[in-house]
C-alpha cells in the first residue's frame, strides 16, 4: 500500500517581523527625524560653540525617540506605522529594562563617536573651521583625530554586520539587541486585540497547563475533521508514518478507534 500524505493544515503568516520589514521601519524612522536632523545641521553650521551646545538636546531625543516610545507603545513610530510591535518573549509588554537595553550599544557607539568629534572640535583652529562648508567641515574634524575615527567606523561596521547576520539566521528574526534585552518583534495586524494574542506566542512550558491541553484537543478535532474521509487503512499508514505530528497521530488513532467500535 501507497504511503498516505498527511493532509496539510494552512500555515499561518509568520509572526516575527523579518529584514525588509524592519528596513522599512528604520527608512521611515529616518524620514520623521529627517527635520531635526536638518535643524541640528543648520545649527551646527553657526559654529563650534554651536555645534558643542548642540549634543545634548540632540542625544535627548535620540533617547525620547528609541526609549522612551518604545517603552510607552511598544515601537518607534516607524515600526508602529508598519504595523509591527516589541515584545518581551513572554508576550508582554517591553518596559524600561528592555527599552533601555535594546538601545544600550547604539547609545554607547554615539557617546563615543560624540566624545570623538569633541575632542576634535575642541582641537581645531576657530577661524579656519567657520570659513568652511559643512562636508568640509566634518571632513576637517576627521582629519584631527583620524585614528579614533577609525576606530569608531570599525565598531560601527561590527555592530550593523553583527545584527543583520544575527536577524538573518534565527527563527525568530531576533536581532543583537534583542536578544540583549530579551525582546522580539512581531506583527500585529493580525492579532487584535493584542493582548490575546500575547499568550498565544509563550513557549508551552510556561503557559498555564489547562490552556495547552485545550489547545492540543482542538487541534486534535481538526486533524481528525479532515482525516474523517480517509479509510482505516491509510489512517493506520499515517499513524505508523507521521509520528513526529503527535496531535494528527492522535486524531487517525481516535478514528480507528470509533470505527472499530462501531463494527
Amino acid at each position: 500500500m501507497e504511503p498516505t500524505p498527511l493532509p496539510i493544515v494552512e500555515k499561518p503568516e509568520p509572526i516575527y517581523a523579518g529584514f525588509w520589514i524592519r528596513l522599512g521601519s528604520l527608512l521611515l524612522d529616518f524620514l520623521f527625524l529627517l527635520p531635526i536632523i536638518f535643524i541640528t545641521l543648520y545649527i551646527n553650521s553657526f559654529g563650534r560653540i554651536y555645534y558643542i551646545l548642540a549634543i545634548i538636546p540632540s542625544i535627548a531625543v535620540g533617547l525620547w525617540y528609541n526609549v522612551y516610545l518604545v517603552q510607552k507603545y511598544g515601537g518607534t513610530p516607524g515600526k508602529l506605522v508598519l504595523g509591527v510591535k516589541i515584545l518581551k518573549l513572554n508576550g508582554e509588554q517591553v518596559t524600561w529594562r528592555e527599552a533601555i537595553l535594546r538601545h544600550s550599544v547604539l547609545f554607547a557607539l554615539t557617546i563615543f563617536g560624540t566624545v570623538i568629534a569633541l575632542v576634535s572640535l575642541l582641537s581645531a583652529n576657530d577661524s579656519y573651521y567657520e570659513n568652511l562648508g559643512w562636508l568640509q567641515k566634518q571632513q576637517y574634524l576627521m582629519a584631527l583625530s583620524p585614528t579614533l575615527f577609525q576606530v569608531y567606523g570599525w565598531a560601527n561596521n561590527v555592530w550593523v554586520y553583527g545584527e543583520l547576520i544575527v536577524l538573518l539566521t534565527n527563527k525568530k528574526k531576533r536581532a543583537v539587541h534583542d536578544f540583549i534585552a530579551g525582546t522580539v518583534i512581531v506583527k500585529t495586524k493580525d492579532f487584535k486585540p493584542l493582548s490575546n494574542f500575547n499568550r498565544s506566542i509563550l513557549p508551552v512550558r510556561e503557559r498555564p497547563e489547562k490552556e495547552v491541553e485545550f489547545e492540543r484537543l482542538e487541534e486534535i478535532k481538526k486533524f481528525k475533521n479532515n482525516l474523517s474521509h480517509y479509510s482505516t487503512e491509510e489512517l493506520i499508514t499515517i499513524v505508523s508514518e507521521n509520528k513526529r505530528v503527535e496531535n494528527a497521530v492522535e486524531a487517525a488513532k481516535q478514528l480507528i478507534k470509533e470505527r472499530q467500535r462501531d463494527i
